[in-house]
């Protein structure tokens, strides 16, 4: 039996595309990831090689958009992403110690995570005149524990004195990944402070997206704030699109 060329089955012939060039794979990635939506953190630590006394010149920080939760039982692990070379990570390293400051979403915040986006060059700490930032506390003002080292304490941040969500960190550095020029950071939760009674139950804490800070999704239909190149995660992180 002869079979006619239009009764035989179809062959789906599939068309393999060239192999991506290089830039082209790290574009595509980074236009893919301008459209996911990223936690901002800001992370905090003392450097006690620059001052045991846990001085000023000290503090150090960065705006992270990588912050999330890696377990809760039995203790609680969080982990971000930073540039080896941070300021921030040394820190970290030299004290063992790192607070995560999760922010609200008020223009106030985003001028905060806007600061600390530059890195520690720009001193985020102080105004222009050198003097403290009114949103940074002093070690000295912190109600610690008797047996802890204050000099070896993360700054807090204080904008909100009626909102605030915090978390205080040992570092875990056997735990640290090092993948090219950025590591994966890992703390496990020693205290919280946590002001529940402030957020509505559909409220959602500043987040990044498309180059922006947004506000909580209870207290606007839609858009966000602008970012300019100062309110992008901080490129000692360097963690996502949008920061560079």
């Amino acid at each position: 039996m002869e079979l006619n060329p239009s009764d035989s089955p179809k062959v789906k012939i599939l068309r393999v595309n060239a192999p991506e060039k290089r830039p082209l794979r790290i574009e595509n990635v980074r236009r893919m990831m301008r459209h996911v939506v990223h936690p901002v953190a800001l992370i905090t630590s003392t450097d006690i090689l620059i001052s045991a006394e846990g001085a000023p010149i000290s503090w150090k920080g960065a705006t992270v958009s990588s912050f999330n939760t890696v377990t809760l039982s039995p203790l609680p692990i969080v982990s971000f992403n930073i540039k080896k070379l941070s300021s921030t990570y040394e820190a970290i390293k030299n004290s063992g110690l790192f607070r995560a400051h999760l922010l609200d979403s008020t223009k106030i915040s985003a001028r905060i995570a806007g600061k600390f986006s530059g890195g520690n060059k720009s001193s985020p700490f102080h105004d222009e005149s050198g003097s403290l930032e009114s949103f940074a506390l002093p070690i000295s003002r912190v109600n610690l524990l008797s047996e802890r080292r204050p000099g070896r304490e993360p700054p807090h941040i204080n904008n909100y004195p009626r909102f605030r969500f915090s978390l205080r960190c040992q570092y875990v550095p056997q735990k640290t990944v090092e993948i090219e020029d950025h590591v994966v950071v890992f703390g496990e939760v020693t205290e919280t402070e946590a002001h529940f009674h402030r957020l509505k139950e559909s409220s959602v804490l500043m987040y990044y997206v498309d180059g922006k800070y947004c506000p909580p999704i209870s207290r606007t239909v839609s858009g966000c704030f602008s970012s300019s190149s100062d309110l992008r995660p901080s490129e000692e992180n360097n963690d996502v699109d949008g920061v560079e």
